[in-house]
């Protein structure tokens, strides 16, 4: 993991660069970012108008508005929403030196995010259907009618994998909420589908009417694994995510964090991490993320006092100092480091309010044995590592 916190702009072509730390100033509203190898990002100015800029040049001359951006990692493409007299509007663009532009629009797409992590392609659902949008002509097509395969219900959240599978949790709207009735497994390649519900049972609330009756959520990915959580009624308790290969079976668990991401980071048409609002102990920052899954599952371990195994931890440095400074977190240590600070607030276990009021610089006499055990192996460690 590289230390560094950013001004929400660091973007990449073909080598990174980094600077040095740097603390987001929130009177500068950006609202989102993502990379193509080039600066891409919208901000709100002095008079609250939302501009879009292309390598620091305006480029929404027009005065658009977008409410959320995607842009393919394979082109020049750029898909955003906008929202006027209820209608939702769909926009599509394309950029050319630097300008913005349009190129159609279509009305009552829901276009779920994220997807500039998987592919050219940009996926949507109307009226039940999963649809399939290619960005060279803007063509529409049906890829699944969910209504045939969900017994009539709707879908509620949907994720797409690495593996050209689209896993759909189906239910209704039930009182302002949703109700989660199952879950479906689409194969884009092969174009069948199969329920995963009883695979999922063990991971929801069980409920003697509907059986299931909470959302999973999913928050981000990797190239090798997804991550889903359950929306927790007593935020700030921490609970546990759930993590699923790109096939979506299940193969760990993970602590649970607040991921909000602001935008990825492209070389060579490849996502190598995350930008994502965190906080330090004092201000709004971005910090740069990517999920680890070798460093989450050690997390876990070490999170419920298990004694870790010297193979478990094949670190190089930057990540061996993550997982010693995590067993100080899990007492709530009180970091001088910013990006200590903003790195683990994005834990729910110790990013919380009422956690913030509680820091403290003394956490040795709250060490469990196994903290003490897990904090000598990693210092012998880190006498070696590069």
């Amino acid at each position: 993991m590289i230390k560094h916190l950013t001004v929400l702009f660091i973007f990449i072509s073909s080598l990174m660069t980094y600077g040095q730390d740097l603390v987001y100033n929130s009177s500068q509203e950006i609202d989102f970012l993502t990379s193509i190898g080039q600066q891409f990002y919208k901000q709100i100015d002095s008079n609250k108008k939302k501009k879009l800029y292309l390598n620091n040049l305006p480029i929404d001359s027009s005065g658009l508005s977008f409410n959320d951006l995607i842009v393919l990692t394979n082109s020049s493409k750029v898909y955003g929403y906008s929202i006027s007299d209820g209608l939702k509007r769909n926009n599509f663009y394309s950029i050319d030196n630097n300008i913005l532009k349009s190129e159609t629009s279509i009305d009552y797409l829901f276009v779920p995010s994220k997807q500039y992590l998987i592919n050219t392609n940009i996926f949507a659902i109307r009226d039940k259907k999963l649809l399939l949008i290619n960005p060279n002509n803007w063509q529409v097509s049906e890829l699944l009618d969910i209504r045939k395969v969900s017994y009539d219900y709707q879908p509620i959240e949907v994720a797409f994998s690495k593996a050209d599978k689209v896993l759909i949790e189906y239910g209704e709207n039930v009182g302002g909420g949703y109700d989660v009735y199952g879950f479906l497994v689409y194969d884009l390649k092969t174009q069948k589908t199969w329920e995963v519900t009883q695979d999922f049972r063990k991971f929801l609330p069980i409920d003697k009417v509907t059986d299931l009756t909470k959302l999973m959520i999913f928050t981000i990915q990797n190239d090798k694994h997804l991550y889903f959580k359950i929306p927790d009624e007593k935020p700030g308790k921490g609970s546990d995510e759930f993590v699923f290969d790109v096939n979506f079976n299940f193969i760990g668990r993970s602590l649970e964090k607040e991921i909000n991401q602001v935008g990825v980071n492209v070389v060579d048409n490849k996502v190598k991490s995350c930008n994502v609002f965190s906080k330090s102990d004092k201000s709004m920052v971005v910090i740069e993320y990517t999920p680890r899954y070798d460093l989450d599952k050690i997390f876990y371990k070490m999170f419920y006092d298990s004694v870790i195994l010297n193979r478990e931890i094949k670190f190089k440095k930057s990540d061996l100092e993550l997982l010693k400074n995590f067993i100080f977190a899990k007492h709530n240590y009180q970091f001088t480091s910013e990006y200590y600070q903003a790195y683990f607030n994005l834990f729910s276990f110790y990013g919380s309010p009422e956690k913030l009021k509680t820091r403290t610089k003394d956490v040795n006499k709250h060490l469990s044995d196994a903290d003490k055990k897990n904090l000598a192996l990693i210092n012998s460690m880190l006498k070696n590592a590069k």
